[in-house]
């Protein structure tokens, strides 16, 4: 997929009328297309939809493209997949009830007892500071929170991640078949 698909694509979908805000339905539609119209290997591309759902439910939310960034190579995914994935799984609508499963999971998991009020203050002054003191932030105030969060959304993101990889993966094979054929008609209908 190159620039001047993506520029379509956002021609298509960012189409509101006028109407300023935060459009959830739109911006799904637009993940939606850039999903479906990518084109390569489908297990690469599917690899990278299962890596962005993954880091996306993680509460890893400073540093999602800088993970999938670093991981893509190693597990053979598609960075722009999994970027993708990322920003559809990680979301206004959905980061509150993934950060509060990860939270509940990690509690019960690692035996901490970490109240959500401590959770909810933390997560209030990382939303208003940049990346770097973000990270500082948490790291001074609680590895135990830390600890529990991060393995609560392992444990919640692996599911997922695994449904990921194998509803994409027959995705991306069905859409691989379909054109295949499309340009074999194509080419049969040039050939009479």
């Amino acid at each position: 997929m190159g620039f001047r698909e993506i520029r379509e694509i956002e021609k298509q979908g960012g189409k509101t009328g006028g109407r300023g805000g935060w459009r959830p339905l739109e911006k799904a539609r637009y993940y939606w297309l850039l999903l479906k119209r990518m084109h390569g290997d489908p297990a690469v591309l599917a690899r990278g939809v299962a890596l962005g759902t993954f880091v996306g439910i993680t509460p890893t939310i400073p540093l999602h493209t800088i993970t999938i960034v670093c991981l893509s190579p190693l597990l053979r995914a598609s960075p722009f997949a999994a970027i993708v994935a990322s920003l559809i799984v990680s979301n206004p609508l959905t980061i509150p009830l993934e950060y509060f499963a990860s939270w509940k999971i990690g509690t019960m998991i690692t035996g901490f007892t970490i109240p959500w009020t401590e959770v909810n203050a933390l997560l209030h002054q990382v939303e208003h500071t940049d990346i770097w003191n973000a990270c500082l932030l948490i790291l001074h105030k609680s590895v135990k929170l830390m600890e529990a969060m991060i393995t609560g959304g392992v444990v919640l993101a692996l599911p997922a991640a695994t449904g990921a990889y194998f509803v994409s993966l027959h995705f991306y094979r069905r859409h691989l078949t379909n054109q295949e054929e499309a340009a074999q008609d194509t080419h049969g209908t040039k050939e009479e």
